[in-house]
Order: structure tokens, then sequence, then C-alpha cells
């Protein structure tokens, strides 16, 4: 999985080529069965210095990042993703954040949320956007 999850960063990396993109998506999708497989060692520091790094090369190009919770919709996780030493970076090069769902249920449209809200909080953030018709704006959580 080593060359998967370097490759995916490198790939991820390169998202401002391809056009303008207001959220980085997915962050970390690699991991979404992790809590109940072990595919790779997500705690290692070559893991986490492939999607560090990533995230340094896409600062101030894309604004936003997904807090994703549709894995806990489906039963894959327990917690919304990315990871927290994701969310520590994330809020360190000061891209804000936006909690989606990603469920494919509207049954499940919030499911999550509360739990990504704490998860944002515990790790920095006082506010997540929200698109408006006036483009993404700020609330405070």
């Amino acid at each position: 999985m080593k060359r998967g999850t370097k490759a995916y960063y490198e790939k991820l990396a390169t998202l401002p080529q391809y056009g303008k993109f207001d959220i980085i998506g997915h962050i970390d999708i690699i991991t979404k069965h992790s809590e109940n497989a072990d595919f790779f060692d997500i705690e290692s520091e070559e893991y986490k210095g492939y999607a560090v790094k990533a995230l340094e090369s896409l600062a101030g190009k894309i604004p936003y990042f997904e807090v994703n919770t549709g894995a806990i919709a489906r039963g894959y996780r327990t917690t919304p993703y990315p990871a927290p030493f994701l969310l520590d970076e994330l809020k360190r090069l000061g891209f804000g954040a936006v909690i989606t769902s990603d469920c494919h249920d509207c049954n499940m449209l919030d499911c999550g949320y509360d739990e990504a809200v704490a998860l944002l909080k515990k790790h920095g953030f006082n506010e997540i956007y929200i698109l408006t018709k006036n483009g993404f704006v700020p609330i405070e959580i």
C-alpha cells in the first residue's frame, strides 16, 4: 500500500494544474476502511509525510477542505475523516472546513455532523464554511 498512498498524495498535490477548486475532498479517503482493517500503518511517519507534503503544496491554492461523515452513515467508520493529524496540519496551513455527509441517502443527511463539529473544535477550528448563493460564508461552531 505504500506506493499507492504515495501516488495518491502526489496526485492530490497536482489538483491546481487541472483548474480552480474550492474544496479538497476525501483528503484521506484511503483510510476509509482503516477502523475495521489493517491495510497499512496510518500512524507511520512515512504515510503522514506524504499527506502533509500534499497539503503544503495545496495551501493558498484551494481554500477549503472537506470533513466527511459518509463512512459513518454507511457503517465503515465511527468517526469522520480526515485524521486528527491532518486536521492539525490543515489548521496550521489556514484551510477552512466544510462538513459534508456524502451519505448518498437523504435520511442520513446530517449523520455524524455533531461528531464532525466536536472534532473540528478539538483541533482548534472555530468556524465552518457553508455554501450560499453568495459563495462560501463562515459560521461559528
